[in-house]
């Protein structure tokens, strides 16, 4: 960076992220002994760093004979994945990038990685129109040739679209898959997995996605016929990230942690040592954000004001020139030693996220009325409807594909609610540092701004005014809207 992009960034950056961190009291008692503290952590870009960024959809289509069974619908499984591929496929720009592999024993790159001009889509659709099933399943091959072109460095969102119904064949094929997810997560390549049936191995797609990039998911699809908005609401998401390979630490002062999760794209347990976390949440848009639960045990506190917890969010902003930032926001816990001034209840959004917890744990088990009933006390009659029609579905002898359809629902059903929707904490606001150029030669520290560039005092974070965005995306959402190249002129 010259001297005077350097300047030009310290003079006038924007604020970067919205933060919102809710504690389940405002005030805890010290009675001596050690007290629990939890902590919701939600994150979410600002509006004005919004810069649409290109994107890179590598396609990698199951074409083995299992492809050729029929969904309910009487269609081909291959034939209703390749019109959600296409469809996905027509809302690309020339600004953005794809690439199709068909697979079963073997692979085969039938468009190549290329910009998505009008011929290259045409591409894909007739080859997702043309293509018979036929053959067994293996992986490696596919993913080693979607991953073999280099990524761009321009701020791209890179994405591999994998879709399968069956078992990869072969322990050493399996080791190689399971290679080429590690890679994936080298490179800041995230995995869209959708599976769809009872024959495919759950818990190895699980794993692959756990290796791949930050941002991957597994999708488990009872009905491939809405791949096609899923994908496309995807598509709409992924337009509007302003904050990319965002990784948020904790660390604590005197306390443990006990439990940390992260919620998107889908909750996720984030390993700990007692003293630190990290969560690797890559991408982030202004619609879904970031949010974590953290759970701590802080030690014999003393009345008075302590910071257990300290956060550091570091990552790149799309709306300024690809630069890096960090920012590190001490979390203070107030503690008293009366328990009569203790007055204030559990934050009601703190029970809700739990019960949500519960739910999911229910439904990872097949346990679906008490999944029913933790939705319902978290206040989502919805997902407790869900949940109910899952549990018959189940006992028709389909309790693989219930079981892995509450599971993908169960996930994504704790994304933060729309920032218009947050009501502001009565304690004072968590002090964000500031943040750190860390592109300049000396780390340059630029404090908070508004809109115009003015320093902000200590301690303030302005809030964008949004309109209501689309709901998080989960499989049973309604897709955003996004411009479309019209079907009949496939381009």
């Amino acid at each position: 960076m010259s001297e005077s992009e350097s300047a030009a960034l310290a003079a006038a950056p924007p604020s970067l992220l919205d933060v919102q961190i809710i504690l389940s009291r405002e005030q805890y008692f010290a009675d001596g002994g050690d007290v629990l503290v939890t902590a919701l952590v939600t994150v979410r870009p600002t509006a004005e760093n919004v810069n649409a960024p290109p994107l890179d959809l590598r396609f990698v289509v199951d074409s083995s004979g299992s492809m050729g069974e029929s969904v309910p619908s009487g269609q081909e499984k291959i034939r209703v994945v390749g019109a959600g591929l296409a469809d996905a496929a027509r809302v690309l720009t020339q600004r953005d990038s794809t690439m199709l592999v068909f697979f079963s024993y073997e692979h085969q790159v039938v468009v190549a990685h290329a910009a998505a001009d009008a011929s290259v889509v045409e591409q894909v659709i007739t080859q997702v129109a043309q293509r018979r099933a036929s053959g067994g399943t293996s992986f490696a091959g596919a993913l080693g040739a979607v991953l073999a072109p280099p990524a761009r460095k321009d701020g791209t969102q890179t994405h591999i679209v994998f879709f399968t119904d069956g078992n990869n064949q072969g322990d050493g094929d399996t080791a190689l898959t399971v290679a080429h997810a590690r890679r994936s997560r080298e490179l800041g390549i995230a995995w869209n997995i959708y599976a769809t049936g009872e024959d495919y191995n759950w818990a190895f797609l699980e794993q692959l996605v756990a290796q791949a990039g930050p941002g991957s998911q597994l999708y488990h699809v009872s009905d491939p016929t809405v791949l096609a908005s899923h994908l496309v609401g995807e598509v709409a998401f992924l337009r509007q990230v302003a904050v990319d390979r965002l990784v948020i630490t904790g660390t604590t002062q005197g306390a443990e942690l006990t439990r940390v999760y992260a919620f998107l794209p889908a909750e996720r347990v984030v390993e700990t040592d007692g003293t630190m976390f990290r969560d690797d949440s890559g991408a982030l848009d202004i619609s879904r954000g970031q949010r974590l639960f953290v759970e701590l045990k802080v030690k014999a506190p003393r009345p008075g004001t302590q910071t257990p917890l300290t956060l550091r969010l570091a990552g790149r902003s799309m709306g300024a020139g690809l630069s890096a930032f960090s920012v590190d926001i001490d979390v203070p816990v107030m503690f008293m030693d009366d328990p009569q001034l203790v007055v204030s209840p559990v934050n009601p959004e703190v029970v809700r996220v739990e019960e949500l917890l519960k739910a999911t744990a229910a439904a990872r088990e097949g346990k679906f009325q008490e999944a029913t009933e933790a939705f319902r006390r978290a206040g989502d009659p919805a997902a407790a409807a869900h949940m109910t029609d899952l549990g018959t579905l189940a006992a028709r002898g389909r309790d693989v594909d219930a079981t892995r359809s509450a599971t993908t629902f169960a996930t994504r059903s704790m994304a933060p609610p729309p920032s218009h929707h947050y009501a502001a904490p009565t304690r004072p606001p968590p002090t964000p540092r500031p943040v750190v150029d860390t592109r300049a030669p000396n780390p340059t520290l630029v404090p908070p701004v508004d809109s115009t560039g003015s320093s902000l005092p200590v301690g303030h974070m302005p809030r964008p005014v949004l309109p209501p965005p689309p709901p998080a995306l989960g499989w049973f959402d309604d897709a955003p809207t996004v411009p479309r190249r019209p079907k009949d002129a496939g381009s």
